[in-house]
């Protein structure tokens, strides 16, 4: 099963670098939304979506033959008791990437018992948690599981690229999805603003035009570019300098930006918030973006941003060397084989 975020492609990998039988499962299934798209709630519609997703992901595990692992690209813990239940069952080391599952523990009391669920399978069984560019141990806000796997967020492939600015200007970018979990209008306005009173910086905002654009947006002055498709989106942030984004905390506090990630790959100086892991993904191993910790304080990063990127050569290559294919496969890999191979029931942490 392919995986929601491309990016992880580059785990297939991991079949031929373990010699191993590895069965991928993923919350990417076949769509069955015309079971339920007559039901008039949405949170119904909602529920009746995500089970069925995870009995897809459950029935591949339950065809799987000679697994010797499982591996999870995503899933959402209160809604995969089933799915959690058949892994025992094949009693193989199962891993799984951590999207914000400990982020939305807060959410509800649902979402509380599956991480509970799912932290209890982690401390007494054959469960291993993927975290991205951090440890959980590294974060005082957020309740860690007793081990874990840490390893960067991989690049996505035709994203990486070098270039030469020889322009005067700097261009900035506003990219991404619409949605109330990365808000932009703001941003846009604090750069707008900055300028009017600043010559040679250039404001553009990247978004798919599919969707329905709203009416504060269409009234802004700043150019929009369509990113529909996976082609516009990378041309797009290849021609930018900087990429300044904002996101929802209690969404985003403790999880990754694929955003983030294609912009530096591509080359662009990415401001955001300064939640741990992006500020781990700006600073590891070198620095490559900047952080901020309210809208205030945009006028001052932006301007040290700005000044930075003229004066420096930003080192992107060395930060594209720490994320490559072969580095996170061979590492993640080495890290996986031992587990597997070890019979007695493991307890030490891989941090």
């Amino acid at each position: 099963m392919n995986p929601v975020h491309a990016n992880f492609k580059i785990l297939f990998d991991l079949k031929e670098v373990l010699s191993k039988n590895i069965v991928y499962i993923s919350d990417l299934t076949p769509d069955r939304t015309k079971w339920f798209s007559w039901i008039p709630l949405k949170i119904v519609r909602q529920i009746c979506f995500q089970t069925l997703t995870s009995l897809d992901m459950t029935k591949v595990v339950i065809k799987s033959r000679k697994a010797e692992a499982i591996f999870i690209f995503e899933h959402k813990p209160q809604y995969s008791f089933l799915l959690y239940l058949v892994c025992i069952l094949k009693n193989v080391p199962v891993f799984f990437i951590v999207h914000g599952i400990q982020q939305s523990q807060k959410k509800s009391v649902f979402h509380y018992f599956g991480c509970e669920v799912l932290r209890m399978l982690v401390q007494r069984g054959k469960f291993w948690p993927i975290h991205l560019e951090i440890s959980d141990k590294e974060v005082v806000e957020i309740r860690p599981f007793n081990k874990s796997i840490v390893i960067p967020h991989p690049l996505a492939e035709e994203s990486c690229c070098n270039r030469n600015r020889n322009r005067i200007e700097t261009f900035v970018g506003v990219v991404g999805m619409l949605r109330q979990d990365k808000p932009i209008l703001q941003v846009i306005e604090f750069v707008l603003e900055y300028i009017k009173s600043h010559e040679n910086v250039k404001v553009f905002v990247g978004t798919p035009f599919w969707q329905v654009l709203p009416i504060e947006l269409k009234k802004m002055k700043v150019d929009l570019i369509d990113t529909t498709s996976k082609k516009q989106y990378f041309d797009f942030l290849k021609t930018l300098d900087i990429v300044i984004a904002d996101f929802d905390r209690d969404s985003f506090y403790f999880r990754p930006s694929g955003i983030i990630n294609d912009a530096v790959s591509c080359g662009c100086f990415v401001i955001a918030p300064d939640y741990p892991v992006f500020k781990a993904q700006l600073s590891r191993p070198v620095k490559v973006g900047e952080t901020y910790q309210s809208l205030d304080d945009l006028n001052e990063v932006f301007t040290s941003s700005i000044n930075y990127i003229r004066d420096t050569n930003v080192d992107f290559n060395s930060w594209r060397e720490a994320r490559k294919r072969s580095f996170i496969v061979n590492e993640l890999g080495s890290k996986m084989k031992n587990i597997i191979e070890t019979k007695s029931k493991i307890k030490v942490s891989c941090d």
